[in-house]
Order: C-alpha cells, then sequence, then structure tokens
C-alpha cells in the first residue's frame, strides 16, 4: 500500500520538512502555463532516454495503456490520493499498538504473544516490520515472505521456542508466550562467577538487573514464615549444614537439584523447562551452590532441599534479591 500511495506531497526526513507543490499537477498544464506567461524553462535530456526504467514507464507503457483507459492516469492520482491517507491511518494506528503492547529493553523489543494474536493480520504484519525497522541500523527492511513466516511462527503452537536469523544481524525469537527481535551479535553481559567466603555479602548480577544480598540470621527461625516466602525472591538455609564457601556460577551440562519433598534429584535442564524459562534467560540466571557443589538456589526460580531450616536450626543463611537501580 505505501508504494502504491507514491510519494507523499509532506514528509518529514530526519530535521528536514519536505515539500513537494508540485507533485499532483500535470506536466502539460505547467506547460502551458509557463507557455502562456512565457516563462522559460529548461529540459532534462535524460528524461527522454528509455535507457531508464522510469522513462520506458512514462514514455510507453502509460500511453500505451492510455489507448484502452482514456482516463488511467487520474485513476491512478485518485487511487494514490486514497491509499496516501489510508496508509497514514494505518502507520498512527500500528504505532499506537506499538506502544501499547512493546517492550524495550536494551537490544530488545518484545511483546506477549497473545496480545499479538489478538491484531488483525494486517496489523500483525505492520508491526512486525516497525519493530525490525526500529531495530535496523543499515535500514535493511523485512520481505513480505520473511515477515509473513515470522508471523505465521508466532501463532502457531506446535513449537513453543524458535528462532529465525534475519539480513542485517537482525533476529526473531520466540520463547513461549514472548516473542522477541534482537540483533543477534550484540555484547551480551558475561556469565556472573563469584565465591562467597563471608558474610553478609552482596552482588551484581550482570544483565539480569539484581542484587543478591546473603546474610546470616542468629536465633530461632519463625517456620511459618519461611515456609510462606517467595521461593523466586528470597531463600532460608540451615547455616550449620551449608559447606562453604558458597559459589556463585551458570548452570553447567549435567546440573542436577534436589527439589523440596521429592526423593532423588531432577535435571536443572527440566526444571527450567517446566517452568517455561526463555532459553535466552538459561544460561544468564545465576545457580548457588555450596562447596560440595550442591544447588542451594536459582533466584527468580526455585531453592533446593538442602540444608533445609527446621526447629534445631540455631543460625540460618538467608539470601534474597533486590532491583538493581
Amino acid at each position: 500500500m505505501k508504494g502504491l500511495a507514491g510519494i507523499p506531497i509532506k514528509r518529514d526526513e530526519k530535521k528536514l520538512k519536505l515539500i513537494r507543490p508540485f507533485l499532483r499537477i500535470y506536466k502539460a498544464d505547467v506547460l502551458q502555463y509557463c507557455h502562456d506567461w512565457g516563462i522559460p524553462y529548461c529540459t532534462d535530456s535524460s528524461n527522454l532516454q528509455l535507457k531508464y526504467m522510469r522513462n520506458r514507464i512514462r514514455l510507453n507503457v502509460i500511453p500505451y495503456l492510455q489507448s484502452y483507459s482514456p482516463n488511467l492516469v487520474e485513476h491512478l492520482n485518485s487511487l494514490s490520493t486514497t491509499l496516501e491517507a489510508e496508509e497514514d491511518y494505518f502507520a498512527q494506528e500500528v504505532q499506537q499498538w506499538f506502544e501499547r503492547i512493546v517492550t524495550k529493553d536494551n537490544h530488545d523489543y518484545s511483546l506477549d504473544r497473545t496480545l499479538f494474536a489478538t491484531l488483525h493480520p494486517a496489523l500483525q504484519r505492520r508491526l512486525i516490520k516497525l519493530v525490525l525497522g526500529y531495530l535496523s541500523a543499515y535500514g535493511v527492511l523485512p520481505t513480505y515472505d520473511q515477515v509473513e513466516k515470522i508471523r505465521q511462527c508466532a501463532l502457531q503452537d506446535r513449537t513453543p521456542s524458535l528462532q529465525i536469523s534475519l539480513a542485517g544481524r537482525l533476529a526473531f525469537t520466540k520463547e513461549y508466550d514472548r516473542l522477541r527481535f534482537t540483533i543477534q551479535d550484540h555484547a551480551d553481559s558475561p556469565p556472573v562467577v563469584c565465591e562467597i567466603k563471608e558474610l553478609p555479602f552482596r552482588m551484581n548480577v550482570p544483565g539480569m538487573d539484581m542484587i543478591i544480598v546473603f546474610e546470616k540470621v542468629e536465633g530461632k527461625p519463625h517456620l511459618v514464615d519461611i515456609q510462606s516466602v517467595d521461593q523466586q525472591c528470597e531463600a532460608w538455609f540451615d547455616l550449620d549444614q551449608v559447606v562453604w564457601p558458597l559459589h556463585v556460577r551458570p548452570r553447567k551440562p549435567g546440573d542436577r537439584i534436589r527439589l523440596q519433598g521429592v526423593k532423588g534429584s531432577k535435571k536443572l535442564k527440566d526444571v527450567m523447562i517446566d517452568a517455561k524459562v526463555a532459553p535466552s534467560r538459561r544460561d544468564r540466571l545465576p545457580v548457588i551452590t555450596d562447596q560440595s557443589g550442591k544447588i542451594l538456589w536459582i533466584p527468580t526460580l526455585r531453592r533446593s532441599g538442602v540444608a533445609e531450616v527446621s526447629g534445631q536450626t540455631m543460625y540460618c543463611l538467608h539470601i534474597h534479591t533486590v532491583p538493581f537501580i
């Protein structure tokens, strides 16, 4: 539609406002005006050279079509005017949806897949093009086939996670209910690796916008309060059952975690899949272990069944997260 609308009479180009006052005036009318008022004009000789596609269309194709439809040019101008107005309407509409449902996070743009699915297909395509246009530093716009492939992959339920690489280092990723558009080779934050030998201790987690706080709490704990905490935000452990020092690291292949109330252990990868942790976040999540290698807690996910607090606990290890501001 944008191409059929033609060149707009007015448009903003960076810091300039471009106005083409003669755009909707026929050349024959301009020449007649110059003739009537004795105004000299120049003719660009290149406009008569048929080696240029634009000239072949203007000098050969349009006259040929006019032999079948004498009012062709008038109809094309009417179509252009109509589509220009409709293009402006759709551009405003998709911008409003962009501001409503798209979130920007560093190099990424993301949105909720469920909300995206409620949009009309025309708005879905335009929203995809708009987001990729914001990301592309080189003006490399996706083709219709690429946009349609992204749209279809976003809507289908068969594959919960996938990635599509595009031109200009752009990538589309579906991670369960989130759709992400990003630049593939931007520098990622290094994985967090740290050793904790004494308390209290605070550490920033790169790329996660959070701080992990380690504290020693003396005295008998309130078991009811501890059992009701949000395990994604904090965890309590029997300090005397923890093998020191503690370590904070990214996940490793083969990691296993002993879950509370469950015999045996489970692969950490399966725990993350069950919790629908996005693939792009799995390697960034910090894993807290003791010196023996047992996983104690994965912040924002869950704690393990290691060193649980009981009525005999005298000292507690309290680990919790706070936002990094």
